[in-house]
């Protein structure tokens, strides 16, 4: 062979072991990818559980009977997911206790505060453990005409010296609240929360309001349950509009009457048997004489800004009887502010002029003045109070606020 013929050959014998040398290095570095593949999907399993597990979403807030507190938000919206997978039976309601609460005992809590929704506002949930078992003080009586102020402390349910009260009520407590009225004698209108009622922009929402008692009403409180404390005089009526013409309160908006009946027809259709009540005097109803046939009563609160007081209540008296359906009469005195919007308070002798004047009509259903405060009995006040509970409770043939 010639020498350059061995030098080719050499040559290529080179490449080729170099090519299979660099082959075997390529096998070797596929095996030890594969053997490390398995592993490293495993781990990035792990890592995507764990996020997703850390990520999870916050528990919802434990149900009526959980021991754990919950504070009440201001925001809150309704929850209409559940309206038709959710079921109750209403007698078992009954056996129901409420969360306990975290109001101290010698605070107010006032009930038309549009800012504050809860039924029990700032946090309703204190003294509950024991009310089932509770009785009635002397104070407390469920004679005669039931008289009171809005947002009367819940603490003092028992206790008195008032007998009645208007009293923001959120249908996931509402039970708990019909079964401490029951165990202390006393009787309250529930008032539902503004804010379940509005829309994002703060405006009134006949849709929300819809569905606030197609879905919490119904499911939190079932009629046949709240019908009981109808029946035994405890739940008066349910008052689920005020304030229609302060736009303020309604982001902006008055509310129409035809809004007010489309609202009320809701109510009616899952609570048929429950007295409806408005904040407004039968003259506002008669914008809408139809509204008359889904409201069993009206209100109407007098300050000095109103007039002459006999010819304010007499005319409520004739308005209601000349509606289509003519509708029960809740009476009482803005006492808070006695002369009219942002004045002061009504004196002694106005609280009673004024508000006794109020109860001695027969028509009246329920008396109930704006609102309890922590300087309500001061200045000789408390024996005022005194005078006319004890006259509210002599009062006989006290109607009905419903009318079925």
């Amino acid at each position: 062979m010639s020498p350059e013929l061995r030098d080719c050959t050499v040559a290529w014998a080179r490449v080729d072991e170099l090519q299979l040398r660099s082959l075997f290095r390529r096998a070797v570095l596929t095996r030890r990818i594969r053997a490390l593949r398995l592993p490293v999907v495993g781990a990035a399993l792990c890592v995507l559980l764990l996020a997703l597990t850390s990520c999870r979403p916050h528990p919802k807030p434990p149900a009526p009977g959980d021991s754990t507190v919950v504070t009440d938000s201001a925001d809150m919206t309704v929850d209409t997911t559940k309206y038709d997978s959710a079921t109750r039976v209403g007698d078992s309601l009954d056996s129901w206790t409420p969360p306990p609460e975290v109001v101290p005992a010698d605070t107010l809590i006032r009930s038309a505060d549009t800012t504050q929704h809860s039924a029990v506002q700032g946090g309703l949930r204190t003294r509950y453990a024991s009310y089932a078992t509770r009785s009635a003080s002397a104070s407390v009586s469920m004679d005669g005409l039931a008289l009171g102020a809005s947002g009367w402390n819940i603490n003092n349910w028992c206790d008195g010296p008032l007998t009645a009260t208007n009293y923001s009520t959120n249908p996931q407590y509402m039970m708990g609240m019909l079964r401490k009225a029951k165990a202390c004698g006393f009787r309250f209108v529930g008032t539902v929360p503004r804010p379940f009622m509005k829309a994002n922009n703060g405006r009134f929402s006949v849709d929300k309001a819809c569905q606030l008692f197609q879905g919490d009403y119904r499911i939190d409180a079932p009629p046949d349950s709240v019908m009981k404390y109808v029946d035994a005089g405890n739940f008066v009526a349910l008052m689920i509009l005020d304030d229609m013409n302060d736009a303020h309160s309604w982001g902006g908006t008055r509310i129409s009457p035809n809004e007010a009946y489309q609202t009320y027809l809701c109510a009616k259709r899952i609570y048929p048997k429950v007295p409806m009540c408005i904040r407004a005097p039968p003259e506002w109803i008669q914008q809408m004489p139809a509204l008359s046939e889904v409201i069993d009563c009206a209100w109407a609160q007098y300050h000095t800004k109103r007039g002459d007081i006999k010819n304010y209540f007499d005319r409520a008296v004739r308005d209601a009887a000349a509606l289509p359906f003519p509708v029960r009469l809740v009476f009482g005195v803005n006492i808070e502010d006695c002369h009219g919007v942002n004045t002061a308070p009504c004196t002694a002798d106005e609280l009673d002029r004024y508000l006794g004047f109020a109860i001695s009509y027969p028509e009246v259903c329920f008396s109930n003045s704006w609102k309890s405060t922590n300087t309500m009995f001061d200045g000789g006040k408390r024996a005022v109070w005194d005078r006319l509970l004890a006259r509210a409770r002599a009062k006989a043939d006290v109607p009905s606020c419903g009318r079925s």
